[in-house]
C-alpha cells in the first residue's frame, strides 16, 4: 500500500484534493458488502 509518508500527519498538512481513508472502517464495509452479496446474482 503506497502511503506516500502521509500516514500520521495532521489532516491539516495534507494537500488537497486527497483522499483519506479510514482503512479499518473501509475493510469492514467492504467485509460487510461482499457478505450481503454472497450467493446472491448481484456480484460486488
Amino acid at each position: 500500500m503506497h502511503h506516500c509518508g502521509l500516514a500520521g500527519r495532521p489532516v491539516q498538512q495534507v494537500n488537497t484534493p486527497a483522499l483519506l481513508l479510514d482503512m479499518d472502517a473501509a475493510q469492514r464495509n467492504i467485509r460487510k458488502m461482499a457478505e450481503l452479496f454472497r450467493g446472491r446474482e448481484c456480484k460486488l
